[in-house]
């Protein structure tokens, strides 16, 4: 596993140098999905095919270039309050001016 891993972060390497960008903005899946689909299509092909198929598999991935992180946000990241669609059970005991009444 370990082994394809390696693979496809070197071959994510090599298109990003084509692109001209660093090889953190090219996404992982869609270039494991391409890889993976073009070793499937090239076994059933003639071997000197491959080249070509290589050729077509890192211009199809160099359409799928991610965008630059942002280096700063516009909103903090907050964990928003849960609202729920009943309405909350007050007691006199949590709510000592219910009492009074």
């Amino acid at each position: 596993m370990a082994l394809l891993y390696n693979l496809v972060r070197l071959e994510m390497e090599r298109i990003a140098a084509l692109a001209n960008v660093t090889p953190n903005r090219i996404g992982f899946v869609t270039a494991l999905r391409s890889i993976k689909d073009c070793w499937f299509w090239a076994s059933l092909e003639a071997p000197g095919s491959i080249p070509k198929r290589l050729r077509k598999m890192r211009d199809e991935i160099l359409r799928f270039v991610l965008p630059p992180r942002r280096s700063h946000r516009l909103f903090r990241r907050e964990v928003k309050i849960k609202m729920s669609k009943f309405p909350r059970k007050r007691t006199a005991a949590t709510h000592p001016e219910m009492a009074l009444n």
